[in-house]
Order: C-alpha cells, then structure tokens, then sequence
C-alpha cells in the first residue's frame, strides 16, 4: 500500500492519496467562510486504475467484488490520515 503526501499545494490537487493495487482515494481540501470564519473541509474520492482495449490508463468510479477489499484497506487509511490531521 502506499501512502502519498502531495508536496504541491495546488487547488486541483489532492492533498493525500492512498493506493493499493488498483483502487486509490483521494483527498481534496476546500476552505469556506461560514459566518465570516474560514475553515478547511475535506472531501474523498475514490477510483479504480485500469488499461482499456488499446492498453491506454483509464479511472473509474465503479468497483468489482473484488476490490472491495482494497477498498476497504484504503478508506481505513484514509479515515486514520483525517483523523490525524484533525488532531493538529
């Protein structure tokens, strides 16, 4: 598995992914004013990597039987990396 902080603080970036096999999550943040105070929230996504016909990389949301266990292996990490984060 692998676990991967973006040094680049770009706003079309994640901030975090986490990786195993060919299912990875990402983390993305926004900031937004709620009553004149700024704060940071964090969306997932999730995706699945795989090479079409032609052997082209393609992503996509649906998921298989079968990777519901990476699945899972990833949004547990992915959980632990939030809740750290909000520890700080």
């Amino acid at each position: 598995m692998q676990d991967e902080e973006n040094q680049d603080k770009k706003s079309n970036a994640p901030v975090h992914k986490v990786r195993l096999g060919a299912v990875t999550a990402s983390v993305w943040e926004k900031v937004i004013s709620i009553n004149g105070k700024s704060i940071t929230v964090n969306n997932v996504t999730f995706q699945k990597s795989f090479r079409d016909k032609a052997g082209n990389w393609k992503n996509t949301p649906s998921f298989h039987l079968e990777d519901l266990l990476s699945m899972q292996v990833v949004l547990r990490h992915t959980i632990d990396h939030l809740i750290e984060k909000n520890k700080e």
